[in-house]
Order: structure tokens, then C-alpha cells, then sequence
């Protein structure tokens, strides 16, 4: 969120916060339950699940109310 913050030069406002939030969570739930499915069939490269691993108390505790 910062990062995009720091390239539109603006912070992101209360209402474009909470659907950002849910956009994050959404893609990272997605990539890392894929990445799970195609572990079956030894196609995982486990990029996305390592990050949800390594991160989650990161992505739990954030609010972005």
C-alpha cells in the first residue's frame, strides 16, 4: 500500500483503503491456494505460499478500516 501511496504522490483515502485491502487479500488467498492445487502435479514453484507463510501475522493484523 505504501509503495503504491509513494507513486500516486497521495495517500490512498478511507474509501479507497478498505476495497484495497480486500484486493490484496483476495490475490494472495488465490495465488496461494493455486499454487497448493498444483502441488499434486509437481507445478508449484511455492513463490506466493512461502510469502503468505513467512508474512502472515504481517497480513493478519492489517485493519485498513
Amino acid at each position: 500500500m505504501r509503495d503504491d501511496e509513494e507513486v500516486r504522490g497521495r495517500l490512498l483515502s478511507e474509501g479507497e483503503r478498505r476495497p484495497a485491502a480486500g484486493a490484496a487479500a483476495w490475490i494472495l488467498a488465490f495465488s496461494a491456494r493455486w499454487q497448493a492445487a498444483l502441488i499434486v502435479h509437481c507445478l508449484c514453484h511455492y513463490a506466493t505460499i512461502e510469502l503468505v507463510r513467512d508474512h502472515q501475522e504481517d497480513y493478519l493484523s492489517l485493519t485498513w478500516d
